[in-house]
């Protein structure tokens, strides 16, 4: 008989085959519905960058029966799983930091699942520095050095607007400004890139400042101011922003008005030198200084003198750079510079009594006794020379197109090419020694030994010619009407007008060989062998005269200041006023029938016949600008309005 346990057992094994039949499955495949946890998510990156201060987001997927449960070993603080959604917001103490943590995922059955996470913390860049404020400078070197945050380390370039002039030596932003960003603003973008987040930008606006510089040149340096005569000098000062000009060192009785450097020094300072500074500044870069001496002293006292071997009747010429050209009677021209150094000299080969002309290019010009226009280049060697008939005893005169007038003793009056080749010859009844002088218009006046004044065109024909009643020596000089105005030997200074015919004449009581000048306001100077120097008026009546103690063949010179200077064969140099008062005279050793030239800084250039040729100091007034202020209208001695 069976037992109720036996009935049991039977009982629960029937149960079991019923409930497996009914289910359709085997034993094995009931154990597999218990599954072990597995992660199926692709693992990140190793390692995966995370930005500080971002939060940065994972889904992790995970397998199992029953279903895992996820949670993180080992992870930092700022980690976090929410569900199956990892969190991380690494703080900026992270930076850089790398993070390696494991991500487990368990539902009881098997072992755990795992899969590692491997964090870097990285960082937007950041500028943190501040641009210097120091200025920007032409010609001084800038640097910034540019600092910023962030990981990996930013590279650093500049954005649009950015001078070609700056660039990055590493972390440092460097460079020169150069002169022509003077005054501009510029305005750019450093950047910082490190391919995290939005790059850094600051932005720069550099201000470029020009130091200060002195531009100009003062008329002489050292000068010579004469004593109760005022001194200008215009400074011209650049800069960025505008100098200020001021003075170091220097006399009482010079300051600026604006821009302008003035002063009259008085008697009392004759003698003196004073030398000091003119200081430029604009608190950029260094200041710009320029050292200035002047030398106060009397006018007509002697500045310098040089001992040539043979008189000298050759009335100086002199070039824009105040090169001092004269020719002496010892065949020799000489240039000088302003200050009496001797550049060079040149041998004729025979005496000269020519005065120089000098060129747009610099050619020097000048005859000589030995039949020949010379041609002389700058630098005082020979150019060309050009072969004529007679002593080339007249001065030579410059025509705009080049070409070049002059006569001789046997009575040719010759047009010659600037290459030296003669374009045509004109015949008079007599020797020329009268210099031409050229109109705008292009005709060519001169006087000549045959007692006629001639109007030649420049074609070298003849337009008239008018009778005096002696040699004419004088050079004619051109009126702002275009009047001509000369001398003859028959002791009178005569006016005509362009069609040749007699508007007055005024006489004197000796020949005229001295050549007429022309004040702005039309009186005409010109001396006399009856020693006297006449002002005579535009309409040929008479003004004044100055007697001197001999024959007067010299010129009068005017200058700016109004004072006349012109020599007499009583061996002085004289200075009048315009209304004929003698201001002072100097005394050379012989005659001076050499006609003075002004320089720029007012010093008077005369030859004499006592063999040397003078500078002398004159006031600080330079060549008049008249229709004909001097011997052969102006400073380079061309003969040409």
């Amino acid at each position: 008989m069976r037992t109720f346990a036996t009935l049991l057992v039977i009982a629960s094994a029937a149960l079991v085959l019923l409930i497996s039949g009914c289910e359709g499955g085997s034993e094995s495949e009931y154990t597999r519905y218990e599954e072990a946890a597995v992660i199926v998510s692709i693992p990140l990156a190793t390692p995966t960058s995370v930005e500080a201060g971002v939060t940065f987001n994972h889904t992790f997927q995970a397998t199992g029966r029953p279903s895992p449960s996820l949670l993180l070993l080992n992870a930092p603080s700022w980690a976090s799983l929410t569900g199956d959604t990892l969190a991380a917001t690494p703080p900026a103490s992270a930076v850089g930091g790398l993070f390696v943590f494991t991500v487990q995922a368990n539902n009881g059955i098997g072992a755990p699942a795992t899969q590692a996470v491997t964090l870097l913390v990285v960082a937007a860049p950041q500028i943190v520095s501040t641009p210097p404020s120091t200025p920007t400078v032409v010609g001084i070197p800038w640097n910034y050095a540019v600092q910023a945050l962030g990981y990996p380390t930013p590279q650093f370039s500049l954005g649009a607007g950015a001078p070609s002039w700056l660039a990055f030596n590493g972390s440092s932003l460097q460079g020169t400004p150069p002169a022509s960003d003077a005054g501009f603003t510029l305005v750019f973008d450093v950047i910082a890139d490190n391919g995290v987040g939005v790059n850094a930008a600051q932005q720069l606006t550099l201000d470029v400042m020009n130091p200060p510089q002195i531009t100009s040149t003062p008329p002489a340096n050292p000068a010579f101011v004469v004593a109760s005569t005022a001194f200008n000098y215009a400074v011209i000062a650049t800069g960025i922003p505008a100098p200020q000009l001021s003075l170091s060192g220097a006399p009482a009785w010079l300051a600026f008005t604006g821009n302008i450097l003035a002063g009259t020094p008085g008697a009392a300072d004759v003698g003196q030198t004073f030398s000091f500074s003119v200081i430029a500044s604009n608190g950029y870069g260094a200041d710009a200084i320029q050292q200035l001496t002047i030398n106060v002293v009397t006018a007509g006292t002697l500045r310098w003198s040089y001992a040539t071997a043979d008189v000298i009747f050759s009335s100086p010429a002199i070039a824009p750079d105040g090169t001092v050209y004269v020719g002496s009677a010892d065949k020799f021209v000489y240039a000088f510079t302003p200050a009496g150094t001797l550049k060079w000299t040149y041998s004729l080969g025979y005496f000269t009594t020519s005065s120089p002309a000098v060129g747009p290019d610099g050619t020097i010009y000048i005859g000589a006794s030995d039949s020949k226009l010379h041609a002389i280049k700058p630098d005082g060697s020979g150019k060309w020379q050009c072969l004529l008939t007679g002593f080339a005893l007249s001065s030579p005169s410059l025509a705009t197109n080049g070409d070049v007038y002059i006569g001789t003793s046997s009575g040719n009056f010759y047009s010659i090419s600037s290459a030296g080749v003669i374009n045509w010859m004109y015949t008079t009844g007599g020797a020329i020694v009268s210099t031409p002088a050229i109109a705008p218009s292009g005709t060519v006046y001169f006087g000549s030994g045959d007692k006629n004044l001639y109007a030649l065109d420049s074609a070298g024909t003849l337009l008239w010619s008018f009778a005096t009643g002696a040699t004419i020596k004088s050079s004619p000089a051109i009126a702002q009407d275009g009047s001509i105005l000369f001398g003859s030997q028959d002791f009178n200074l005569r006016c005509l007008d362009t069609a040749g015919n007699l508007k007055w004449s005024y006489a004197t009581s000796g020949m005229v060989d001295s050549s007429p000048t022309i004040a702005a306001d039309g009186t005409i100077y010109v001396g006399s062998a009856d020693k006297k120097l006449h002002a005579v008026n535009p309409d040929g009546t008479p003004k004044w005269s100055y007697l001197t103690g001999d024959v007067v063949w010299s010129s009068v010179t005017i200058t700016t200041d109004g004072t006349l200077y012109f020599g007499s064969n009583d061996k002085h140099l004289y200075a009048l006023d315009a209304a004929g008062n003698l201001l002072w005279k100097s005394i050379t050793g012989n005659w001076v029938r050499s006609s003075p030239a002004i320089g720029q800084d007012g010093t008077i250039y005369v030859g004499s016949h006592d063999k040397s040729f003078y500078a002398f100091h004159g006031a600080n007034g330079t060549l008049a600008s008249t229709p004909w202020p001097k011997f052969r209208a102006n400073d380079a001695n061309t003969g040409r309005r």
